[in-house]
């Protein structure tokens, strides 16, 4: 592939990545019988950090509120503030093993509410939200004009990316480590 796209080359990569690692990533969707996904859905970034920089970045406006688990891996909290939204944390409660608080998610949703991200498994607490508490979550959301990012670290991507393809309305999976 490399040798290929030579002559279509610059002095610097696409910005979605270079292509043979997207590649690989459709490919292994595909061993997933994961269906429907084509390399220009594939965005490589240097981990999960600047994935979700720049996935704030081009998602929020002045204003957008984007609902965080609590506790939360510190980065989500200052991206969203850095790109100019509010950053709204909801519950994960510790009595109830750190499933997030459904009822706390809906009293937060607001009509500035333009995503929530979900952490499966969560960081800091290692929580792995079965598939009827993400299918909730994102049927909280629908119809509110809120995105749904989910972030599958990287010890469970395969349980958690096919679990995740299986949700009705998640707008955005980014894969990889937290840290």
């Amino acid at each position: 592939d490399m040798i290929r796209n030579m002559p279509h080359s610059a002095g610097y990569t696409d910005s979605k990545g270079l292509f043979a690692p997207r590649k690989s990533v459709v490919h292994y969707t595909q061993e997933k019988n994961i269906h429907g996904v084509t390399v220009d859905d594939v965005y490589l970034g240097n981990g999960a950090s600047e994935l979700i920089t720049m996935s704030m970045n081009a998602l929020l406006n002045t204003g957008d509120e984007v609902l965080i688990p609590a506790p939360d891996y510190p980065l989500y909290t200052a991206s969203v503030a850095l790109s100019g939204g509010t950053p709204v944390h909801y519950l994960c409660d510790e009595q109830s093993d750190w499933m997030p608080d459904i009822a706390d998610i809906r009293a937060k949703i607001t009509p500035n509410t333009k995503a929530i991200v979900v952490i499966n498994p969560n960081n800091p607490t290692g929580a792995l939200y079965p598939e009827s508490v993400l299918q909730q979550i994102v049927d909280e959301l629908r119809g509110k004009g809120a995105q749904v990012v989910v972030l599958l670290s990287h010890n469970g991507m395969d349980v958690d990316l096919k679990m995740a393809t299986r949700v009705t309305g998640i707008d955005a999976i980014l894969g990889g480590h937290t840290h």
